[in-house]
């Protein structure tokens, strides 16, 4: 794994390897389990806020108690950043004083932890390595690459079934679900590209693997990774185009990304698969048919989160007794369908209505702005994917949507403070 060749050439070639270096290692170790392991992930994340705790050097070899735990604490409060992403946690915990589902809040409780501790296991280090963010980039590339034969073995050792259940809904198999999976793959394809254009080192590997990911993400034909790649890679040409730089070079590349979609319908079957279905599930939806599409039960998700919503407008029902709410909505309508709101947003404003809505956005929001983070394209690529994926997803009610948030967007907060201070990525 390309993990385990960083640790060997690190050992090989540092004589020290610190606290933050064996942080940084466990942080790639999380960065390729998220790919295809929850177990993994869990682990890697455990071991992440152990380390709040426990400073370990590994040569020279040295072990001791972090004896200032509440100093670390207090620090970490008084950074804007890491309190504001915080409230991620508290907003669903202070929900449970109105909800009654105690079971179904204290598993919310428990998908959100995350927010409380890794903040403070990132403001714990003394310093972030200068490498960090490239080698979490080369990571990411390299275990996005070593899944592609494994999801294209699914897809040819039953191309007939596949491309038929494509049709009907379904999706390619995947070694993660299948929206977080294209997320990531989004994620390290643009990573990839960043890094070519802006490193002489391994620039042939970054472009070759930033457009095989991209290639295959068409093949996997899952609209939350393509939506956020289109949506980041135009928005950035445009922009380029707007300042003046390259800008025959940047109209260039908005017409080949206009042309990409266009040919990647023509010539990939699971895409022109995925189009059809689309295409077939809108057409009812306009037609007011209701039936198990995709499209079909989100917007059905949107409507009963608007609709409890609008019953609870200041805190929400809580988020314990959202589940039941939607269920209740349900069967007034006659319907046969148990869902969560397909929204991010929506979700968040049924469950802890406006005031809850309001610190939710703060809390997103201000890791972007606080420190002017959009200028560092890593961090600003991640802000956007999520926030993106909010509009069709309620991304941070699953242990992996946390991981993939939470670790790229501390990991590269900390690269930009290094970068602010000292002009590297």
């Amino acid at each position: 794994m390309p993990y385990i060749a960083y640790l060997w050439t690190m050992k090989q070639t540092k004589p020290q390897i610190s606290h933050e270096d064996l942080f940084v290692a466990i942080g790639l170790l999380f960065t390729a389990s998220m790919f295809f392991s929850k177990f993994l992930t869990s682990l890697s994340m455990g071991l992440l806020v152990l380390l709040m705790f426990v400073r370990i050097d590994l040569r020279p070899f040295h072990i001791g108690w972090n004896s200032n735990i509440d100093g670390l604490v207090r620090r970490a409060y008084r950074d804007k950043t890491w309190c504001a992403m915080s409230l991620l946690f508290w907003i669903p915990l202070l929900s449970g004083l109105w909800s009654d589902d105690v079971g179904d809040w204290l598993r919310i409780v428990r998908i959100r932890l995350p927010f409380l501790l890794l903040p403070l296991a990132f403001a714990s280090l003394d310093q972030w390595p200068e490498y960090a963010m490239r080698r979490i980039a080369m990571v990411a590339t390299g275990t996005a690459l070593l899944t592609i034969p494994a999801v294209l073995y699914h897809f040819i050792s039953d191309k007939n079934a596949v491309l038929e259940s494509l049709e009907h809904g379904k999706m390619l198999w995947t070694p993660a679900y299948h929206i977080r999976y294209s997320l990531l793959l989004a994620y390290s394809g643009l990573l990839a590209f960043y890094y070519g254009a802006s490193s002489s080192k391994w620039r042939h590997y970054w472009w070759g693997a930033g457009a095989i990911i991209v290639i295959f993400l068409h093949f996997l034909a899952v609209r939350s990774g393509l939506f956020v790649f289109y949506a980041i890679t135009g928005g950035m040409l445009l922009y380029e185009m707007v300042k003046g730089k390259h800008r025959w070079k940047m109209a260039t590349g908005l017409i080949l990304l206009v042309a990409l979609p266009i040919i990647g319908v023509k010539t990939i079957p699971s895409l022109q698969q995925k189009w059809k279905y689309m295409r077939w599930d809108l057409e009812r939806i306009a037609r007011g048919e209701i039936n198990e599409g995709s499209d079909n039960k989100r917007v059905l998700s949107f409507r009963g989160g608007l609709h409890v919503f609008r019953e609870h407008p200041i805190i929400g029902v809580g988020a314990g007794d959202l589940k039941q709410k939607m269920r209740d909505y349900f069967i007034d309508e006659n319907l046969a369908f148990e869902l969560y709101p397909h929204n991010q947003y929506i979700f968040t404003m049924a469950s802890t209505g406006l005031i809850g809505l309001f610190l939710f956005l703060y809390a997103v929001f201000v890791p972007l702005f606080h420190t002017r983070a959009y200028l560092f394209f890593p961090s600003l690529a991640i802000q956007v994917i999520i926030l993106l994926s909010f509009l069709v997803e309620n991304t941070l009610e699953t242990s992996l949507g946390v991981a993939i948030y939470l670790f790229f967007t501390l990991a590269s907060l900390r690269q930009w403070r290094s970068v602010s201070a000292a002009g590297t990525s």
